[in-house]
């Protein structure tokens, strides 16, 4: 069953030691205070968690800290890539933990189209399942918005739950998409509040 996807879901920072490790004792900490503080769910290797910089085994550093402090506070995984297939591999890999569902962001660098968008998530919500996808709408990273019409549309796709949106300007930031059936979360790289 998936959670619901409202109330406060905190972008995890991923904290290093000097040495450039993962530093895992300050991440669980960190979890505890804030599921302690009454979050209602944990984004984990999303932009906030430096995922970028984080191979596959200090991902799954990350998430196994972040699974072990949480207690029964739901957690999305962030995932990304260009190729649909790798990031269908990465739900597959990560799904394997108790993951609420995987926050994705559209393929960056190579902008695609419309369709191209489409046809990614239909391939990654396909691997994902039965985790939910959150639609990760943050066009300072990928050189992709996603314009109303392809949020409406992947809204309706089996295995999208919800659509983050996280810009520059507020201004640019819809408040709701018209779709009464998926959460919308909006917010700044730094925060993401679902409503």
């Amino acid at each position: 069953m998936q959670p619901a996807f409202s109330g406060i879901w905190v972008p995890v920072v991923t904290p290093f030691a000097s040495s450039g490790a993962v530093a895992a004792d300050a991440l669980a900490e960190l979890v505890r205070h804030l599921v302690d503080a009454g979050i209602h769910g944990l984004v984990v290797c999303g932009t906030t968690g430096e995922a970028a910089t984080l191979d596959d085994a200090e991902k799954a550093q990350v998430l196994s800290t972040v699974m072990d402090a949480c207690g029964d506070v739901p957690v999305v995984m962030g995932v990304s890539g260009v190729s649909p297939a790798d990031v269908a591999a990465q739900c597959r890999r990560w799904g394997t933990h108790r993951v609420a569902g995987f926050l994705v962001p559209p393929p960056y660098y190579v902008r695609p189209s419309r369709q191209g968008v489409i046809d990614f998530y239909a391939h990654v919500a396909a691997a994902a399942a039965p985790h939910a996808v959150l639609v990760y709408d943050i066009p300072y990273r990928t050189g992709v918005e996603l314009a109303l019409s392809t949020l409406r549309t992947l809204a309706r796709m089996p295995g999208i739950c919800a659509s983050v949106r996280s810009v520059d300007s507020a201004s640019s930031t819809p408040v709701r998409y018209g779709m009464s059936y998926t959460s919308t979360a909006c917010g700044a790289a730094a925060a993401a509040t679902c409503a």
